[in-house]
């Protein structure tokens, strides 16, 4: 594998990493109130939509071994595009919900950096 999609890997590895740590103990109500953590969790969120946008234009395949990459890429275009139409529910339910997928996912892949 290509040291840069392994950088890529470990990045999303890290971002994964830090959106769980960041929301520990969280609800809805409280992550909605908390600016701080939501703009770190969502920058956290652009890395991986990034990184993963940036691993399909290196090698679509792996890509493709990440379930929902395309919604991804297109979570993270609405953080930096459409920002001010964010919602805090459907970010709680990403982080809640689709954030375990994608760890399963990156965890199949060898990156170690």
């Amino acid at each position: 594998m290509d040291e840069k999609i392994k950088k890529f890997l470990y990045d999303i590895n890290e971002c994964i990493e830090n959106i769980i740590a960041f929301t520990e103990g969280y609800d809805l109500h409280r992550f909605a109130l908390d600016k701080r953590t939501k703009q770190a969790v969502e920058r956290n969120f652009e890395i991986i939509g990034e990184a993963i946008n940036n691993i399909r234009k290196y090698d679509a395949a792996i890509a493709d071994q990440i379930r929902e990459s395309n919604k991804i890429v297109g979570f993270r275009n609405q953080l930096i595009h459409g920002y001010d139409m964010i919602s805090d529910p459907i970010t709680w339910d990403i982080i809640k919900n689709k954030l375990p997928l994608l760890a399963e996912d990156i965890a199949r892949f060898d990156f170690g950096v």
